[in-house]
């Protein structure tokens, strides 16, 4: 089924180009509602439990990931040594990034929202290092609009950690599809 979209994808590239561009666009539109949110919940919760809900969600979300491609990987044998080993490096990045550097555990949704904009980028470079390549103009200007216009008051720069954070959530993606 997977390998169905990415094909439709790669033959309606303008398709998929809007794709791209709308979810783009609701990445920066549901910034701040989402922080709005995620500081509601923090508030009514302790920062404690809050990041101990966000990292059980986050730990469901990658042992089912794991789950889908161990299955996948014993489908189809070919690569299954080095995509596995390309999955299991960036979950350790992931992982250790976010046991040290992470402010909150709600930083991980930069992975995941990255993740989706790798995939849907793949199809039309059809290369898995271009894919994570263009995305790199996405993650800037993301956290130009953040740390510039949404919330020019908070940080004087532009986070290096919610970068890698998207990096990672791209390696992941070419990972799986490989």
């Amino acid at each position: 089924m997977l390998h169905t979209f990415i094909f439709w994808l790669q033959s309606h590239r303008w398709a998929n180009l809007l794709l791209v561009l709308l979810y783009f666009v609701f990445i920066l539109a549901m910034h701040h509602p989402l922080v709005l949110l995620s500081i509601w919940v923090e508030h009514n919760l302790t920062i404690g439990l809050y990041n101990t809900v966000v990292a059980t969600i986050f730990a469901t979300l990658v042992v089912g990931m794991l789950y889908v491609v161990y299955r996948q990987a014993a489908r189809h044998t070919n690569n299954r040594a080095l995509g596995l080993f390309y999955i299991g490096c960036s979950l350790l990045l992931l992982f250790a990034h976010s046991r040290f550097m992470f402010d909150s555990n709600i930083e991980v949704i930069h992975a995941l929202e990255f993740t989706l904009l790798a995939f849907l980028i793949f199809p039309i470079t059809r290369r898995f290092g271009a894919a994570v390549l263009f995305t790199l103009p996405f993650m800037l200007l993301d956290e130009w609009y953040q740390y510039i216009l949404l919330y020019p008051d908070w940080n004087d720069y532009l986070d290096l950690n919610d970068i890698l954070t998207d990096t990672y959530g791209c390696g992941l993606t070419m990972a799986i599809l490989m």
